[in-house]
């Protein structure tokens, strides 16, 4: 499995995060025998434990959420439009984007 395609997100993204968790001590990484440039990713024994408590607040966000959806049909657009934001944050971070703003504003602000 693709990390980087099931999550919709870049693999630069999942570079980073992959890292994060390793550093964290909650995977750990090999190469791939068949393709060199791909690495297969593991849980710890303390990522299993933390994906154990994390799943069922997951689900329950999970049902929340889909209740949210049957009460009002209407959210259920607002939920979609999270998503497309996260998808596209994910490819061009938030903060790159304001920095990119201030110095564009630096830039025309007469002085």
């Amino acid at each position: 499995m693709d990390i980087a395609q099931e999550l919709e997100v870049s693999h630069s993204a999942v570079s980073q995060l992959i890292t994060n968790l390793k550093g964290k001590g909650l995977v750990t990484t090999s190469r791939c025998a068949e393709d060199g440039r791909r690495q297969l990713v593991e849980l710890t024994r303390n990522g299993a434990r933390l994906l154990d408590q994390v799943l069922p607040v997951w689900k329950a966000i999970g049902q929340a959420m889909e209740g949210l959806v049957k009460e009002d049909p209407q959210s259920r657009k607002i939920l979609e439009a999270i998503s497309a934001v996260e998808r596209t944050v994910a490819e061009d971070p938030l903060s790159a984007r304001i920095l990119r703003e201030l110095d564009i504003n630096a830039k025309t602000i007469p002085s």
